[in-house]
């Protein structure tokens, strides 16, 4: 624990630097497994991806500009327009 009253400038940055990305870390994770719960996921990187993309449109005032994320599957009726419509819940 830091003493604000003694920590120097760069000591107070560090730290809460550290406590924001641990918190993100913690935001992430539960965002990637809420996804995980009701999507089946080619592999892992995709359900990393779509989590990550969730944080960026809940983020989209901060941004310039944005990515699209493109849902494709072989399989007609698999669930694209609901796994678009899952973050919003």
């Amino acid at each position: 624990m830091i003493d604000a009253m003694t920590a120097s400038q760069a000591e107070l940055d560090a730290s809460v630097l550290a406590t924001d990305a641990q918190q993100g870390q913690r935001m992430l994770r539960a965002v990637h497994g809420f996804l995980g719960r009701f999507v089946a996921y080619p592999s892992q990187h995709a359900q990393t991806t779509h989590a990550l993309w969730c944080v960026d449109t809940h983020l989209m005032d901060v941004w310039e500009s944005t990515p699209r994320i493109a849902l494709l599957s072989a399989e007609p009726a698999s669930g694209k327009p609901e796994r678009s419509r899952l973050p919003s819940y």
